[in-house]
């Protein structure tokens, strides 16, 4: 990220978010301003995210406090916003099932859904299908571990010919984790 501050010196910055974390403030440019006892100096900092942050949006504002000679200490505000993408798996990743035309049972599955983001935002989590012959729903919560979760996804009625490929999303904050395919076939 760059900052231009015309004649002031980076003093310190401060982020609102505490899931982001800034680097060294080096003046990378200092340029006179004509006639003037003023210069202009760009800045350049690295932000990085802890590696326990939650997944989905993360806003918020760096500060950036300056000392510009006869003024004392300036304050600039640079909002933030980012996208902080989750590692999570599915065991089983895909879900097939192949069904008689006749058969009066329906295919369902247990999906346990794992990783450090399930630990950060269990409470944020949601699941939702992209069929409407689809349902999944957070399932067994005994089962549940502080990094996994279980949910259940079950066929509610046989597709048509052409949907017989489906999925479940993983959502945190309106934002898709994961995707669990679901295929069926008839025989």
């Amino acid at each position: 990220m760059r900052f231009r501050s015309p004649g002031s010196f980076v003093k310190t910055l401060k982020c609102s978010n505490p899931n982001i974390v800034i680097g060294e403030i080096p003046a990378i440019k200092t340029v006179a301003i004509r006639e003037s006892p003023y210069v202009h100096r760009e800045y350049a900092f690295e932000l990085s995210v802890k590696e326990d942050a939650p997944p989905g949006v993360s806003r918020g504002f760096i500060t950036c406090c300056t000392v510009s000679s006869p003024d004392g200490d300036v304050s600039s505000r640079i909002p933030v916003d980012i996208q902080i993408a989750g590692s999570i798996n599915a065991r089983p990743g895909t879900l097939f099932a192949k069904t008689e035309a006749t058969a009066e049972t329906l295919p369902s599955w247990y999906v346990t859904i794992s990783g450090a983001t399930i630990k950060n935002s269990r409470n944020k989590i949601s699941v939702q299908t992209t069929a409407d012959w689809l349902s999944a729903f957070n399932a067994d919560t005994s089962k549940n571990t502080d990094d996994s979760m279980r949910i259940f996804v079950e066929v509610l009625k046989r597709p048509d010919e052409q949907q017989k490929n489906a999925g479940v999303n993983i959502i945190c904050d309106d934002v898709i984790l994961l995707f669990i395919p679901v295929y069926l076939s008839t025989e």
